[in-house]
């Protein structure tokens, strides 16, 4: 093995230093040089990143200040738009204001104005719904930003001003023709009254507080002090259409019709494109009397926004007031449709539906089932309310559905115990099926429940025609005895008693007491289809049918003297009268029907 010599090493220990130190200076530079590019590189984003940014800013004004314009056209259109064209056109502006709208939050979303503008484009599509929630999220996007330099929480004004003018708007919608509605949308009013607070601490404009005042006052039900503020606002600027209709509803609140009929009439030469003026200037007119002008300024306000329920209703009530039933029937079916809770309605479509179904002509019974839809659609916004499921259950009466009918009236009862009305319900649709004893027990709780202002007698006597025909005769007749202690002189409490004394057993008694009846005018024809009914149980069918004949002649809408007759006809063998007997009950009473069919089919089936 080789061994190296002192001097040798020696030698070489420098050269090695020299090397170690190169190799860090070289490293040292290629760091510096590597710093050096990121800083570079830095600088150049920032200046890029600001070259955008700048952009992006330009971009959005120009694209804010296009939008600003939009809306201006809009507007303008607006306040002299007519036509269907120019209808058209303004809801065409508003779907490209919401669409810039968004392409502007797509680059700044928490852009105020932005969401403001498109709140102004759906309301001007009047989708009122979704015009609230942009106004929300520009008061969110203007509370987030912090507080201003006075120290007060940083409210939106002028979002907050359209939110609240907005929501009196949809308060105005809904309490038009009743406002003591507005207990039911005590959310909506409170909500309201806060924004139109906030922004009347907020703007300085007069005619933007008159205005603002002059929905705290609707709100507030002051109607007389909303029509001087709306005056006001009138009298700084004329074409302020919204003040025009807030002092025509605070107006026909007050029953100036007249007045308020001006007040919208003038709204709708102001501002054409709403909906509402047209709407509430068709309620004046139908106040005042005048159909054909309602009709027609309905009609305008449905072309305008097509989703106007109370513009349904009204014309409902038109159509109802003509005897077009079944057009009233179609309007306030789509009135409830648009708002499932609206009550008026419900109950008047149900109305109409038994009133076409009732009347004769033609029976159609999906119109029933249509109406069943309506008060259920009721029901679901208003579970609790007790006359909802009455009013569903006389609908499932006329369906024949009795079992469905009991189950709501039930349901009514739960939902007020204490109310007479829902077991009177019951009581009739169990009296219908012939369950007497458990009408019985209804009527007697409708009488125990009965106020003093409600018909407590027409309870008990209820009750008393109910025990005669439960086989409880004798307790009838006292009843009816104490009842007519109280009232000698009701003629239909003398006839109820007859036909207890006839089920007690004392039918020669009934037809003596009848005689003395006879000499009463009102009673003439009941008492006479009485005395018929007990001759055809006597099988004394000449006299039957002679009794019956003047029980018609003295009413010709007396279906039980038709019956009679028809009965006593055919079992003498007279059939071909009897049919016709049978023919003439069908036509006064389509209610009764099935009825009718099966006597009809009894007597054909005695040929």
């Amino acid at each position: 093995m080789r061994v190296m010599s002192p001097s040798k090493v020696i030698v070489k220990t420098p050269d090695r230093a020299k090397l170690i130190l190169q190799n860090i200076l070289t490293i040292l530079l290629l760091i510096l040089c590597a710093a050096s590019v990121i800083v570079g590189l830095r600088h150049r984003s920032t200046a890029a990143d600001l070259l955008t940014r700048e952009a992006q800013r330009r971009r959005v004004a120009w694209k804010m200040q296009s939008l600003r314009d939009d809306l201006w056209r809009a507007d303008r259109l607006a306040r002299a738009g007519r036509s269907p064209d120019e209808i058209e056109s303004i809801k065409t502006l508003a779907d490209a204001i919401a669409t810039g709208a968004y392409e502007i939050l797509s680059m700044q979303p928490e852009n105020d104005e932005a969401l403001t503008l498109a709140g102004r484009a759906y309301e001007l599509r009047h989708d009122f719904a979704t015009a609230e929630a942009q106004y929300t999220q520009a008061c969110d996007a203007v509370e987030s930003v912090g507080r201003d330099p006075d120290g007060k929480p940083a409210y939106f004004s002028i979002s907050s001003m359209f939110r609240g003018l907005l929501r009196v708007r949809l308060l105005l919608r809904r309490t038009l023709l009743d406002p003591s509605e507005r207990a039911a949308l005590k959310d909506l009013h409170e909500q309201a009254m806060r924004d139109l607070n906030r922004a009347m601490n907020r703007l300085p404009d007069p005619l933007q507080k008159c205005l603002l005042l002059a929905g705290l006052q609707i709100c507030d039900d002051k109607p007389r002090l909303a029509v001087g503020s709306c005056s006001v606002a009138i009298e700084t600027d004329r074409t302020e259409w919204f003040a025009l209709l807030m002092r025509g509803v605070a107006r026909l609140w007050l029953k100036e019709d007249s007045e308020a009929r001006d007040d919208f009439l003038n709204a709708t030469q102001v501002y054409p494109y709403a909906a509402e003026p047209h709407a509430y200037l068709g309620a004046a007119l139908l106040r005042l009397g005048k159909r054909g002008p309602a009709i027609e300024a309905l009609g305008e306000s449905l072309t305008r926004d097509p989703n106007f329920f109370e513009a349904y209703y009204l014309r409902g009530l038109l159509f109802q007031e003509e005897g077009l039933y079944e057009e009233a029937a179609q309007h306030f079916r789509v009135s409830v449709q648009l708002r499932p809770g609206h009550s008026d309605a419900a109950r008047r479509h149900a109305d109409m539906a038994l009133e076409a179904w009732t009347r004769g002509g033609q029976r159609d019974r999906s119109l029933l089932d249509l109406a069943v839809e309506s008060a259920t659609s009721l029901l679901n916004a208003h579970p609790e309310d007790p006359s909802a499921w009455i009013l569903r259950a006389r609908l499932h009466e006329a369906r024949g559905r009795i079992e469905a009918a009991e189950s709501d009236a039930a349901a009514a009862i739960r939902a007020a115990p204490d109310a007479a009305d829902a077991y009177r319900v019951r009581a009739e649709l169990r009296a219908g099926r012939g369950a007497w004893k458990e009408a019985v027990q209804d009527w007697s709780e409708a009488w125990n429940r009965a106020k003093e202002a409600e018909p407590k007698n027409a309870y008990r006597r209820a009750r008393a025609r109910a025990l005669a025909r439960s086989g409880e005769a004798d307790e009838a007749l006292r009843e009816f005895d104490a009842l007519r202690a109280e009232d000698p002189h009701d003629l239909a409490l003398a006839i109820d008693r007859l036909d207890a004394l006839a089920r007690a057993g004392h039918p020669d008694r009934a037809l003596a007491d009848s005689e003395e009846l006879l000499g009463h005018p009102a009673a003439t024809s009941r008492v006479h289809a009485f005395r018929a009914a007990l001759f055809l149980d006597r099988k004394d069918y000449d006299r039957a049918i002679a009794e019956a004949t003047a029980a018609y002649e003295a009413d010709t809408a007396n279906v039980d003297a038709l019956l009679t007759r028809a009965r006593a006809r055919a079992a003498r063998g007279d059939r071909e009268p009897a049919l016709q007997d049978l023919q003439r009950a069908a036509e006064h009473a389509p209610g009764r029907l099935e009825e009718i069919k099966k006597i009809m089919s009894a007597v054909r089936g005695d040929e």
